[in-house]
């Protein structure tokens, strides 16, 4: 029994550490290009959030494939010992030169980052990849004095912060370039227009550096199973040139990446839609909300030639069907498709922008949808089913009283008829 203590003893000092220094292990900053020359300059910075000091020297840096040892761990004065924050440099030297006032855990190895991007890796002392980030120019920070920081999952340039919390905001990289610029436009957008169900996108207040410019649009009303499209609203003539790539996160769990892209939501809510525009030296991002409602459209048949009292309506075509808004908001019913039961080569698309009002009824003709049968389906843009109708089992049904009430009659008269004849 002691012996099997003793060995769990001793398995547990030995793996825990490495659990300690691994599970919570990553890449936070990158200076992969300085500003002027790169010999002994670089530098990049582990972060982990273990409550205890985790030895560095145990890991491995690997870049580009090539193995580094971490070794020479140095205290600059001022620092704790508990830091979470791990600075590894090609030449610790150099580093304090640039960076005078760092405060820190500071350690020394020997690499040569790749100006245009690589593979970093960091590997525990069996060779298991701890973390692995394949940063690129792209991203920015090339040349400019700027580090990549990681913020919210993602690499952002910003002003170094060797030691110390990244920054969680990208620098705009083009200001010292374009002093005349000015983000206090975007003040007179704020609470600019009203929800609507229209296609078509309004500019709306959003964050916006110097340089680059977007916006997601206005808040937006929809349905569910209703595809609603998104645009990315920039100055074409100042910020196509910076091929700007563009990502939407939607709210409900998916994201789409593309200048104009098209999204159905499957259930009803409110739903917070960001936008983040990039490119090598530029990053903005903003927002807008869409409203989501379930919607409650009565797909029915009814002839309204005629009056409550039954006299016909002057003016008034074959009507094949009606669409009853009932819900407390407009409705756009833009490619919703009317189709026939039994001859499926028979079928009508809604225009975009084809908008029932709340509360409201939508008479649709014959003469609009080209056809005439009595068997029709009303689809959403997606393909799902609304609902159907048949003409014919309405005008049964209508008329089924009428001829119940002769049948009776005829009944009477018969009884009538034997009566008079005895």
């Amino acid at each position: 029994m002691k012996f099997r203590t003793l060995i769990l003893l001793i398995l547990i000092s030995t793996f825990l550490p490495l659990f300690n220094a691994h599970a919570q292990t990553y890449i936070s900053e990158i200076m992969y290009d300085p500003k002027g020359t790169d010999s002994k300059r670089e530098w990049i910075e582990v972060y982990s959030d273990s409550s205890d000091n985790i030895d560095i020297t145990s890991l491995k840096f690997r870049e580009g494939g090539t193995s580094h040892a971490i070794k020479n761990s140095t205290f600059i004065s001022g620092s704790s010992l508990s830091s979470n924050y791990y600075v590894i440099a090609d030449n610790p030297e150099y580093f304090l030169i640039d960076n005078p006032s760092f405060k820190g855990s500071l350690y020394d190895s020997a690499f040569s980052l790749n100006n245009s991007g690589e593979l970093l890796e960091i590997l525990s002392s069996s060779g298991v990849v701890v973390d692995s980030i394949a940063y690129s120019s792209d991203l920015g920070a090339k040349n400019t004095g700027n580090s990549l920081q990681k913020s919210d999952g993602i690499f952002i340039p910003a002003f170094p912060t060797p030691g110390q919390e990244n920054e969680s905001v990208p620098v705009n990289e083009n200001e010292a370039d374009d002093d005349s610029g000015s983000s206090d436009s975007n003040s007179s957008n704020q609470n600019n227009s009203e929800g609507s169900s229209h296609d078509s996108s309004v500019e709306l207040s959003n964050f916006k550096p110097k340089v680059v410019e977007v916006s997601a649009g206005r808040e937006r009303f929809t349905s569910t199973n209703i595809p609603i499209t998104f645009k990315a609203i920039f100055d074409d003539k100042k910020e196509n040139k910076l091929k700007l790539k563009f990502d939407w996160v939607f709210g409900d769990g998916y994201r789409k990446k593309g200048e104009v892209v098209e999204h159905t939501y499957k259930h009803p809510g409110l739903y917070n839609v960001v936008l983040h525009a990039q490119n090598a030296k530029n990053y903005a991002v903003s927002r807008t909300i869409v409203y989501v409602t379930s919607p409650d459209i009565i797909f029915d048949y009814e002839d309204p030639s005629t009056d409550s009292t039954g006299s016909p309506k002057s003016g008034s075509g074959q009507v094949a069907f009606i669409l009853n808004n009932s819900s407390e908001n407009e409705l756009n019913i833009g490619n919703f498709k009317i189709k026939a039961q039994e001859y499926p080569e028979f079928s009508y698309t809604f225009p975009a922008d084809t908008i029932i009002s709340k509360k409201a009824k939508l008479y649709i003709e014959e003469d609009l949808i080209g056809f005439s049968v009595d068997s029709l389906e009303l689809h959403y843009p997606n393909g799902k089913e609304v609902g159907r109708i048949n003409r014919e089992e309405e005008k049964l049904s209508t008329a089924y009283p009428v001829f119940e009430e002769v049948y009776k009659k005829v009944l009477q008269i018969q009884v009538q008829l034997r009566e008079l004849s005895r």
